[in-house]
């Protein structure tokens, strides 16, 4: 069946570009088109065809937030938690739809446009809050795209500490650390400067209380030195017992006020201690009463010669404990005080009562002029006085208050009457108000006692004659800064010692490693080398390490006095000392020294533990024995190769063993031989002949002729003598 072709015009129907798309046309020979099919065939002029200008218009159809439908409202605000949002679309161009093209983007998000293709809806999660707004446009099916886009605005808003308000909170609160940390370093660079400031201050009182308790101790090292001047003559003197009345009443007033002298010195020294907190206290028991009765007796000639009434009353109060020391500078200065101040024909009244609660109350009442209540608590102050004329430098009651507060007590002042000035010191005496470390055993010591040290006198006994001569003499070495000490003692002891002088530390270790003297007495306090070095330095060097060294310092107190011994000092002697017990020391060391010697004399063989005195002694010691060992059966060995073997001069190998042994050196090597000649004859047959040559001597005779003069006997009598 025939089919009648159909022509069809282009512009009206669309739909022939997917037939001519897909080939299935015709061509005649006019160049027109046919289309056929089923219904029969379609042509058209291919030059009449025209592109689709037709701009679609795009709409936006939904809109999903977390996959929830939401409202098109615009401007809609979600929550900060509302994030992922979809958007679907659609182009109102229904020919072909399948061929229309989307294009979208979300502003403030993305950059450009995104193209879809044909998919129509889009998705964004997790967006950040903001203010957006989706757009999205669409094409034709001849890709001709509408530049105007549809548009939807949201708002997601900001979580609560995003907000604005909660940034001006930040900003604040950031503002208010930056404040904070400013203000606290501005107060602490404040703090550390004020530190610093107060530091440096600390250091500087301490350097100036430093320098004070120095000074205290120069001064009292100055003061001990001339004192010592005075008061060593002058107990001399006192000594002779030939004087006349007015020379001793004389030379007993120097004596009283060189004491006086001596006791401010000590005052001082003990404010320094307490400021440095090294003055404690020691309490032993004893009698209390008796002690305290000793100490106001003491005072009675000053009543005598002021005219004045003074009575003293003690309880028994035996048994007690009490520190002594400070128990006498408390008493001593309140008497001394009263007797100062109190005016001619006064009156002075010291009482002691016990409490009945294991406390002791002092009381010290005496009469004045015009003292003005007003002062009554300055009295204590360090260095005050009444006026400029008043007596005595204003330390005494200080140190008395300061020693009370040591001994945990009370001290008080105040007027009875308008003549009578009291003062009252409480203080404990009961063992068990004191720390442990307080209680101390009766230990002998160096002190005098107290009421010996009341004494106006002191009995010195006079230089025996010498029958010695000068060679024979011990050789005894004083190092002593002031030539005035050192002239006294070469005084006092030319008759009976060897005197070497030297004028400091340095000079002293020279010389004593020159002459190797018996005995050293030095001062602590030197320039250039100090007493202490001096005797560390002769006590480690095995030339020097035997010399017995004496300590004479102005340091007072134990402590001083263990650090002098400590140093390897044999004594210690407190400035001013006593002639009479310096001279006693050094008799009694010299003496030990001697009865060493015996001791070597009596042993077979030299034995360094028994008389060696010091670590360094024995060491030299074993050493000698040594060389001893090995060359003393040489002939040729003597006093030349002996000092070169153990490194030491002639001159003070001769002056180590004389200090030893008593020998000198050839006759100590002689002495060794013999010795070891006697053991030889005693353990072994050996002849006479024989045992000469093995312990070194070049003859026989010579052997017998020292044997005899050692022994009293020659070596046949003496091995007669030991069979019987």
């Amino acid at each position: 069946m025939d089919v009648a072709p159909t022509i069809i015009n282009y512009n009206n129907y669309a739909g022939l570009a997917t037939e001519f798309n897909t080939g299935a046309y015709h061509k005649d020979l006019d160049g027109n088109l046919y289309f056929g099919g089923l219904e029969g065939f379609y042509w058209f002029k291919p030059e009449e065809i025209q592109e689709n200008r037709f701009l679609p218009k795009t709409d936006i159809t939904g809109f999903m937030v977390s996959n929830e439908i939401q409202s098109m409202n615009d401007n809609v605000r979600l929550y900060h938690d509302q994030n992922t949002v979809s958007f679907s679309f659609s182009s109102l161009q229904y020919s072909l739809p399948e061929k229309n093209q989307y294009q979208y983007r979300l502003k403030n998000y993305d950059d450009e446009w995104i193209s879809s293709g044909n998919n129509n809806s889009a998705r964004y999660s997790f967006l950040p809050p903001g203010e957006y707004e989706f757009q999205v446009k669409s094409s034709n099916y001849d890709g001709v795209w509408n530049p105007k886009p549809a548009s939807f605005a949201f708002v997601i808003a900001p979580p609560w500490y995003f907000t604005v308000l909660a940034k001006i909170i930040y900003t604040l609160l950031f503002l208010a650390i930056i404040f904070g940390i400013y203000s606290y370093l501005k107060w602490r660079w404040r703090m550390k400067l004020d530190l610093q400031l107060k530091e440096e201050e600390a250091q500087r009182l301490k350097r100036l209380n430093d320098f004070k308790s120095k000074l205290y101790t120069d001064i009292s090292h100055e003061f001990r030195t001339p004192l010592t001047l005075i008061s060593g003559p002058v107990d001399a003197k006192l000594g002779e017992g030939r004087l006349s009345d007015s020379d001793f009443a004389n030379f007993s007033m120097i004596k009283r006020n060189t004491t006086r002298l001596m006791g401010l010195v000590d005052q001082l020294l003990h404010m320094a201690k307490l400021e440095k907190g090294k003055l404690k206290l020691k309490v032993e028991q004893g009698n209390l009463g008796l002690f305290l009765r000793a100490l106001a007796s003491s005072f009675e000639y000053r009543a005598e010669i002021k005219n004045m009434e003074f009575s003293f009353r003690t309880d028994t109060l035996e048994g007690i404990w009490y520190d002594e020391d400070a128990m006498e500078k408390i008493v001593t200065n309140l008497l001394s005080n009263a007797f100062k101040y109190s005016p001619e024909n006064g009156t002075c009244e010291f009482n002691a009562t016990d409490r009945g609660d294991g406390m002791v109350r002092i009381s010290v009442k005496n009469s004045v002029d015009d003292f003005p209540d007003m002062q009554l608590d300055k009295l204590f102050n360090r260095f005050y006085q009444q006026d400029e004329y008043a007596e005595g430098a204003g330390v005494g009651l200080s140190l008395v208050k300061e020693l009370v507060e040591l001994y945990q007590g009370e001290v008080s002042v105040q007027m009875e009457d308008e003549n009578i000035i009291h003062f009252m010191v409480t203080l404990p005496v009961k063992k068990e108000l004191f720390d442990d470390e307080a209680i101390t055993k009766d230990d002998t010591d160096q002190r005098q006692p107290i009421v010996s040290a009341i004494s106006n006198t002191i009995d010195i006994q006079a230089d025996a004659e010498q029958n010695e001569s000068v060679e024979e003499l011990p050789i005894v070495l004083i190092v002593e800064d002031h030539k005035e000490v050192r002239e006294f003692l070469v005084s006092v002891w030319k008759n009976k010692y060897q005197i070497f002088q030297a004028q400091n530390g340095k000079e002293g270790m020279n010389k004593a490693l020159r002459i190797v003297p018996d005995l050293i007495v030095t001062d602590v306090r030197m320039p250039v080398f100090s007493g202490i070095e001096l005797c560390n330095t002769l006590k480690t060097d095995e030339r020097t390490s035997h010399i017995p060294i004496i300590l004479l310092t102005a340091g007072m107190g134990e402590e001083d006095e263990l650090k002098g011994l400590q140093s390897g000092a044999d004594d210690f002697i407190t400035k001013p000392f006593k002639l009479r017990i310096l001279e006693k020391r050094v008799e009694n060391l010299i003496e030990t020294r001697k009865a060493l010697r015996s001791r070597y004399s009596q042993e077979v063989t030299l034995k360094a533990k028994d008389i060696a005195l010091t670590p360094t002694d024995e060491i030299f010691l074993n050493r000698m024995q040594k060389v001893l060992d090995e060359h003393l059966s040489d002939a040729d060995f003597n006093a030349a190769i002996f000092c070169k073997e153990v490194g030491m001069s002639r001159m003070q190998l001769h002056r180590k063993l004389l200090a030893f042994t008593g020998l000198s050196t050839t006759g100590f090597i002689r002495s060794q031989r013999l010795k070891q000649a006697v053991h030889i004859l005693e353990t072994s047959d050996a002849t006479i002949n024989e045992v000469a040559y093995t312990v070194g001597f070049n003859t026989p005779s010579y052997f017998i002729k020292c044997f005899k003069e050692a022994y009293d006997k020659t070596p046949t009598e003496y091995l007669q003598s030991k069979q019987t």
